[in-house]
Protein backbone atom coordinates (compact mmCIF):
# COMPACT_ATOMS: atom_id res chain seq x y z
CA UNK A 1 0.00 0.00 0.00
CA UNK A 2 0.94 3.32 -1.46
CA UNK A 3 1.36 6.47 0.67
CA UNK A 4 -1.62 8.51 0.55
CA UNK A 5 -1.28 11.45 -1.87
CA UNK A 6 -0.13 15.22 -0.70
CA UNK A 7 -3.02 17.55 -0.50
CA UNK A 8 -2.18 20.42 -2.64
CA UNK A 9 -1.52 23.94 -0.83
CA UNK A 10 -2.33 26.88 -2.70
CA UNK A 11 -2.31 29.93 -1.03
CA UNK A 12 -3.87 33.18 -2.12
CA UNK A 13 -3.60 37.26 -0.59
CA UNK A 14 -6.35 39.32 -1.29
CA UNK A 15 -6.95 43.14 -0.77
CA UNK A 16 -9.57 44.92 -2.51
CA UNK A 17 -9.37 44.34 -6.23
CA UNK A 18 -12.77 42.61 -6.59
CA UNK A 19 -13.17 42.51 -10.05
CA UNK A 20 -9.57 40.79 -11.03
CA UNK A 21 -10.38 38.65 -8.15
CA UNK A 22 -13.96 37.26 -9.82
CA UNK A 23 -12.42 36.38 -12.55
CA UNK A 24 -9.45 34.76 -11.08
CA UNK A 25 -11.67 32.65 -8.99
CA UNK A 26 -13.48 31.80 -12.08
CA UNK A 27 -10.25 30.65 -13.59
CA UNK A 28 -9.24 28.36 -10.22
CA UNK A 29 -12.57 26.80 -10.81
CA UNK A 30 -11.54 25.05 -14.49
CA UNK A 31 -8.19 23.64 -13.06
CA UNK A 32 -7.71 19.76 -12.73
CA UNK A 33 -7.77 18.47 -9.40
CA UNK A 34 -8.56 21.86 -7.55
CA UNK A 35 -11.31 19.76 -5.45
CA UNK A 36 -8.74 17.74 -3.68
CA UNK A 37 -6.77 20.96 -2.81
CA UNK A 38 -6.50 22.81 -0.02
CA UNK A 39 -7.58 26.86 -0.40
CA UNK A 40 -6.18 28.80 2.06
CA UNK A 41 -7.33 33.09 1.72
CA UNK A 42 -5.27 36.03 3.62
CA UNK A 43 -7.50 38.45 3.06
CA UNK A 44 -7.24 41.90 3.98
CA UNK A 45 -10.35 43.49 5.67
CA UNK A 46 -12.33 44.10 2.52
CA UNK A 47 -15.79 43.11 2.96
CA UNK A 48 -17.28 42.91 -0.44
CA UNK A 49 -13.33 40.79 -1.02
CA UNK A 50 -14.26 38.96 2.19
CA UNK A 51 -17.66 38.04 0.65
CA UNK A 52 -16.50 36.98 -3.19
CA UNK A 53 -13.49 34.71 -1.08
CA UNK A 54 -16.30 32.98 0.52
CA UNK A 55 -18.03 32.22 -2.37
CA UNK A 56 -14.98 30.04 -2.88
CA UNK A 57 -16.41 27.62 -0.76
CA UNK A 58 -18.47 26.42 -3.73
CA UNK A 59 -15.35 24.98 -6.06
CA UNK A 60 -15.60 22.37 -3.94
CA UNK A 61 -12.02 22.31 -2.35
CA UNK A 62 -10.76 22.62 1.44
CA UNK A 63 -11.38 25.78 2.15
CA UNK A 64 -9.50 28.25 4.88
CA UNK A 65 -10.13 31.81 4.91
CA UNK A 66 -8.59 34.01 7.44
CA UNK A 67 -9.82 37.61 7.82
CA UNK A 68 -6.81 40.13 9.25
CA UNK A 69 -8.16 42.61 11.69
CA UNK A 70 -6.30 45.44 10.17
CA UNK A 71 -5.15 46.48 7.09
CA UNK A 72 -1.51 44.40 6.82
CA UNK A 73 0.08 45.39 3.18
CA UNK A 74 1.30 43.36 0.68
CA UNK A 75 4.90 42.34 2.23
CA UNK A 76 3.35 41.85 6.05
CA UNK A 77 -0.22 40.23 4.46
CA UNK A 78 1.93 37.48 1.79
CA UNK A 79 4.52 36.76 5.29
CA UNK A 80 1.24 35.72 6.93
CA UNK A 81 -0.36 33.43 3.96
CA UNK A 82 3.11 31.72 3.70
CA UNK A 83 3.44 31.37 7.15
CA UNK A 84 -0.03 29.85 7.87
CA UNK A 85 0.83 27.45 5.11
CA UNK A 86 3.92 25.98 6.61
CA UNK A 87 2.42 26.14 10.06
CA UNK A 88 0.68 22.72 8.32
CA UNK A 89 2.33 19.61 7.62
CA UNK A 90 2.81 20.29 3.95
CA UNK A 91 6.31 20.66 2.34
CA UNK A 92 4.98 23.24 -0.91
CA UNK A 93 2.99 25.86 -1.26
CA UNK A 94 1.58 27.41 -4.39
CA UNK A 95 0.69 31.37 -4.23
CA UNK A 96 -1.55 32.67 -5.75
CA UNK A 97 -2.62 36.36 -6.11
CA UNK A 98 -6.36 37.72 -6.55
CA UNK A 99 -5.34 39.41 -9.93
CA UNK A 100 -3.79 36.44 -11.94
CA UNK A 101 -5.63 33.38 -14.00
CA UNK A 102 -4.33 30.10 -14.07
CA UNK A 103 -4.70 27.26 -16.90
CA UNK A 104 -6.37 24.09 -16.61
CA UNK A 105 -3.37 22.31 -15.49
CA UNK A 106 -1.58 24.74 -12.86
CA UNK A 107 -2.22 22.18 -10.41
CA UNK A 108 -0.60 19.51 -12.42
CA UNK A 109 2.56 21.61 -13.16
CA UNK A 110 3.26 22.22 -9.54
CA UNK A 111 2.83 18.67 -8.53
CA UNK A 112 5.52 18.08 -11.39
CA UNK A 113 7.94 20.86 -10.66
CA UNK A 114 7.63 20.50 -6.78
CA UNK A 115 8.77 16.70 -7.12
CA UNK A 116 11.19 17.33 -10.01
CA UNK A 117 12.84 20.13 -8.25
CA UNK A 118 12.37 18.95 -4.55
CA UNK A 119 16.35 17.79 -3.95
CA UNK A 120 17.57 20.58 -6.05
CA UNK A 121 18.68 23.00 -3.78
CA UNK A 122 19.75 25.28 -6.74
CA UNK A 123 15.87 26.12 -7.31
CA UNK A 124 14.43 28.88 -4.69
CA UNK A 125 10.97 28.35 -6.07
CA UNK A 126 9.17 27.96 -9.37
CA UNK A 127 6.71 29.76 -11.76
CA UNK A 128 3.76 29.33 -13.86
CA UNK A 129 4.42 32.58 -15.35
CA UNK A 130 6.92 33.21 -18.16
CA UNK A 131 7.12 36.95 -19.54
CA UNK A 132 9.36 36.46 -22.15
CA UNK A 133 8.92 33.42 -24.87
CA UNK A 134 11.59 30.90 -25.22
CA UNK A 135 10.60 28.11 -26.73
CA UNK A 136 7.57 25.97 -26.55
CA UNK A 137 4.47 26.24 -24.10
CA UNK A 138 5.80 23.18 -22.42
CA UNK A 139 9.38 23.67 -21.76
CA UNK A 140 10.76 24.42 -18.35
CA UNK A 141 13.73 26.40 -18.39
CA UNK A 142 15.50 28.28 -15.53
CA UNK A 143 16.55 31.47 -14.54
CA UNK A 144 17.83 33.82 -12.10
CA UNK A 145 14.84 36.19 -11.67
CA UNK A 146 12.07 35.33 -9.47
CA UNK A 147 8.61 36.27 -10.71
CA UNK A 148 5.85 36.40 -8.38
CA UNK A 149 2.54 35.23 -10.73
CA UNK A 150 1.57 31.80 -9.45
CA UNK A 151 4.76 30.45 -7.89
CA UNK A 152 5.72 27.67 -5.44
CA UNK A 153 8.28 27.08 -2.73
CA UNK A 154 9.65 24.41 -0.58
CA UNK A 155 9.68 24.36 3.26
CA UNK A 156 13.48 24.13 2.66
CA UNK A 157 13.54 27.90 0.61
CA UNK A 158 10.84 29.61 2.88
CA UNK A 159 13.10 28.57 6.14
CA UNK A 160 15.70 30.32 4.21
CA UNK A 161 14.14 33.25 3.79
CA UNK A 162 11.34 34.16 6.17
CA UNK A 163 13.32 35.58 8.64
CA UNK A 164 14.51 38.39 6.49
CA UNK A 165 10.98 39.32 4.83
CA UNK A 166 10.35 42.92 4.08
CA UNK A 167 8.15 43.96 7.11
CA UNK A 168 6.29 47.16 5.38
CA UNK A 169 6.62 50.11 4.68
CA UNK A 170 10.06 49.37 2.99
CA UNK A 171 11.79 50.81 -0.34
CA UNK A 172 11.71 47.02 -1.44
CA UNK A 173 8.85 44.76 -1.72
CA UNK A 174 9.04 40.97 -0.75
CA UNK A 175 9.45 39.83 -4.50
CA UNK A 176 12.35 41.88 -5.02
CA UNK A 177 13.77 40.79 -1.95
CA UNK A 178 13.77 37.07 -3.12
CA UNK A 179 15.37 38.43 -6.99
CA UNK A 180 18.26 39.69 -4.33
CA UNK A 181 17.85 36.14 -2.61
CA UNK A 182 18.56 34.18 -5.77
CA UNK A 183 21.28 36.66 -6.95
CA UNK A 184 23.02 36.80 -3.59
CA UNK A 185 23.11 32.21 -3.77
CA UNK A 186 22.95 31.67 -7.02
CA UNK A 187 19.58 29.85 -7.07
CA UNK A 188 17.55 30.04 -9.71
CA UNK A 189 13.01 29.80 -10.15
Amino acid sequence: RGAAAVKPVVVFTTSSRIDYATRTLDSWRDVRGVADARLMFQCEPHLPMVDLVSAAADIGAETVIEVNTRWLGNEVNTFAALAAAFGTSTDFVIVAEDDVLVAQDALEYFAWASERYAADESVLSVSGFQNAVRGGTGEVFRRQWFTACVWGMWRRSWEQVRDRWPGGPTPHSWDWYLCEVMKASGQVA
